[in-house]
């Protein structure tokens, strides 16, 4: 399913970023969370993150690990 999602955000397909996005925002906002107390901060932050992983995502090899583990970097 999130490499479908992947592949297609590859392509530059927008219904797979926001099937993505949608699939992924949990656990990020989990992370961010866990490290920025102030709750101000935790929506630019999704929209940074979000904005580096489509910036980045052609880098990103399954054959490497994770997708979960990516994106944590």
């Amino acid at each position: 399913e999130v490499t479908e999602y992947i592949s297609g955000c590859k392509k530059g397909n927008q219904k797979a970023q926001k099937a993505l996005y949608e699939a992924s925002a949990p656990y990020v906002y989990t992370i961010i969370q866990r490290y920025i107390f102030r709750k101000e901060d935790h929506k630019d932050l999704m929209q940074e993150a979000f904005a580096k992983v489509f910036l980045k995502i052609s880098r990103f090899d399954i054959r490497k690990g994770p997708f979960k583990a990516w994106i944590r970097q």
